[in-house]
């Protein structure tokens, strides 16, 4: 073998393995393996939920014009909104409800169920109020992005309490 064919399969050498090394990085560089299926992610209606004394909770489906539940002082119940604060928007009281009548004991968001690395999934939000005493008062909920001032919100829903 000559030096120029010897020289000639050096540079054939040298060009595979470069053609190897760009194949290995842009496969390390390629998406992730995704699953077969996509993960079901079970619906969550917004709804009501009472709290009942001693009894499972039951939930009540949210009518598009409010609700109307009567509760006996001292009783506690759970409202669940569909949320997606990825997409900055988030629900809040308007502020006109008679915090005499009910008083909110806390607030919460949980993500609904989905596929790992999943981002912008949406969720619920978790309102939890207690009846404080008789009397009749309306919670008027806003879905809106806090720092936009002077927009009307995206939704809204108001539910009306009476307390016996």
């Amino acid at each position: 073998m000559d030096i120029t064919a010897e020289a000639e399969q050096r540079a054939d050498m040298k060009k595979y393995m470069a053609m190897l090394l760009v194949m290995m990085t842009l496969t390390a560089c390629g998406p992730d393996p995704q699953p077969a299926e996509p993960a079901e992610v079970p619906a969550v209606p917004e709804a009501v939920k009472e709290e009942p004394k001693e009894t499972p909770k039951e939930a009540v489906k949210a009518e598009a014009k409010g609700d109307v539940l009567r509760k006996k002082t001292g009783e506690t119940f759970v409202i669940e909104l569909e949320s997606n604060p990825s997409t900055g928007f988030r629900w809040a009281l308007d502020g006109t409800e008679d915090a005499t009548v009910v008083r909110k004991v806390s607030d919460g968001y949980a993500s609904h169920a989905h596929a790992p690395g999943l981002v912008g999934v949406g969720g619920t939000e978790t309102w939890t109020f207690q009846a404080a005493k008789k009397g009749q008062t309306a919670l008027h909920f806003i879905y809106h992005r806090p720092w936009e001032k002077g927009l009307d919100p995206a939704r809204e829903r108001t539910i009306q309490v009476e307390v016996e």
